[in-house]
Order: C-alpha cells, then sequence, then structure tokens
C-alpha cells in the first residue's frame, strides 16, 4: 500500500489544484480554494491526532480524529482509527457504527477488514474475526496487527497448526514486538510442544519487561513447563494487538477532490505525482 505523510499529501493536494489552474487557463477559483483549506485543516487534526495515538493519548487522538472528520466526513483513515480507539475502551457498537460509515466511504479497504477483524475477536467471535482478518492479511500481508490477531484468532478456534504458521510470520516481521511471541508460546503450548512454548515464553518474559500484560500467567506456566510447579492448563487467552494506524495514505480525499473538479483529470494527476 502507497504510504505518504501528511505533509506530502498537502503539497500533492496543491499541485492538484494548481494543475487545475494550468489546465484551464486560470486560477483556481474560490470553491477550490475553499476546499484546499478545508482539507489541509482536516490533514493537521489528522497528523496531531496519530502522534497522540502513537503516545497512547486516546482522548487526545479521539478528538483529532474527530476534528478531521468534521472538516471531511468520508476521511476514512480517521473513522478507522477512531473505530481502533473504541475497540480499545470497550465501546464494540461504537466502533461498528464507524466501520460502517467507513465502508460506505471506500468499500473492501483493507483496514476497515482488519479492524472488524478486531472487533469481532474482542466480541468473542473468533470464528467471524479469521473470515475478515483473513480477507485484511491478503491485501495486507506483512502487517504485523493483522497477522497477530488472525494469529490470535486461530489459538481461539483451536486451529493452532495454523495459528502457529501465522504467528510464525508476524514474529518475524518485528522480533521485539512481546505480543506476537507470547501468542506463538500459546499456540505452541495448546500443541503440546512444550519445549518451543517454554522457549517463547521465556522470551516473552524477556521482550515484555516488567511491565508485560500477561507476566504473571506466563511465569506461572513456564514453572509449571520447567517441572517448578504442579501441573495447571495453559494460559487462558490469545493476545489482540490494538495499534492506532501510521498517517499512511492519509486523506485521499485532497487530491481526489481536486482531480474530481478539472475535467482534465490526467493533467491533475501529473502534476500531483499519482501514478
Amino acid at each position: 500500500m502507497a504510504r505518504r505523510s501528511a505533509a506530502n499529501l498537502a503539497g500533492a493536494g496543491l499541485a492538484a489544484l494548481l494543475a487545475i489552474g494550468s489546465a484551464t487557463g486560470a486560477a483556481a477559483g474560490p470553491n477550490e480554494a475553499e476546499r484546499l483549506r478545508t482539507l489541509e485543516a482536516s490533514e493537521a487534526a489528522f497528523t496531531r491526532a496519530v502522534a497522540a495515538h502513537r503516545r497512547g493519548d486516546l482522548e487526545r487522538a479521539r478528538a483529532g480524529y474527530r476534528e478531521a472528520v468534521s472538516h471531511d466526513p468520508r476521511f476514512v483513515e480517521a473513522l478507522v482509527n477512531l473505530a481502533r480507539i473504541a475497540v480499545a475502551t470497550g465501546e464494540l457498537a461504537g466502533a461498528a457504527a464507524l466501520l460502517d460509515r467507513a465502508e460506505e466511504a471506500r468499500p473492501h479497504y483493507p483496514e476497515i477488514e482488519a479492524v472488524r477483524g478486531l472487533l469481532a475477536f474482542e466480541d468473542g467471535n473468533p470464528a467471524a474475526a479469521v473470515d475478515e482478518l483473513s480477507q485484511a492479511v491478503d491485501a495486507l500481508p506483512d502487517d504485523l496487527e493483522v497477522l497477530n490477531n488472525l494469529g490470535a484468532s486461530l489459538v481461539s478456534q483451536g486451529r493452532v497448526e495454523e495459528a502457529i504458521r501465522v504467528l510464525d510470520r508476524a514474529r518475524r516481521l518485528d522480533p521485539t514486538r512481546p505480543t506476537p511471541v507470547f501468542n506463538l508460546a500459546l499456540a505452541y503450548d495448546r500443541a503440546g510442544d512444550h519445549v518451543r512454548a517454554g522457549h517463547y515464553y521465556a522470551r516473552y518474559l524477556q521482550l515484555s519487561g516488567r511491565r508485560g500484560a500477561m507476566r504473571g500467567p506466563v511465569e506461572a506456566r513456564l514453572a509449571v513447563l520447567q517441572g517448578r510447579a504442579a501441573p495447571t492448563p495453559p494460559v487462558a487467552a490469545a493476545a489482540p494487538m490494538i495499534e492506532g494506524a501510521p498517517a499512511p495514505d492519509s486523506n485521499p480525499g485532497f487530491a481526489a477532490d481536486a482531480a474530481a473538479s478539472n475535467p482534465n483529470e490526467g493533467a491533475a494527476a501529473s502534476a500531483s505525482g499519482e501514478k
């Protein structure tokens, strides 16, 4: 998937509007200039929201995404990130409504499928999660979050051999992230491969530090596997990843809306650098 920063996107939108003026022999009119200002405001709010999201400041991020959507109601990435926050805070019905709005604006967008899968997992429906996330991973084969959540959903369904293949892909994408390593350990544990399970549980403890969310249950299970405690079942549940999407495609409406106002779309696309 093409990735562009908000600043680059602003330049692309402006270039598209300048191309409109060149192609028509006139400067951009007041409607185009106002639309550009609106989209710039939307992009600026989105960029601030993403920064807050990455810091873990969900309320500031939510406010920024809402501001972006207030300027551009079809800003799909902002709607999807609002849905991510809603899932993270347990507002599952609200997340579903946001994803419906995003789907209406851009059907079959892989990020929507990814968050629908996460929503289904959190709602206790791993079968639906696998369906959604399998579609998402076809379009986003190197997305760590999607792979982890698909693997976690497969573990929850008892499809541990499939889960191991998916989670090992996730682990290899970024060996420093603890959540895929934990889920991989759990998959091996449920498959009965206690040697590999113990190895990855220990690796999870190394990666997660003292504040790892699953540290207590993992330490207890590792003690069992190492013969230091009485037998107990594996850790109860796999763990999803809920991350703020980067500012990737930003607002595709920027160049698209500028080009739509130009009867010579090819000229605008060429000037904005779009292929």
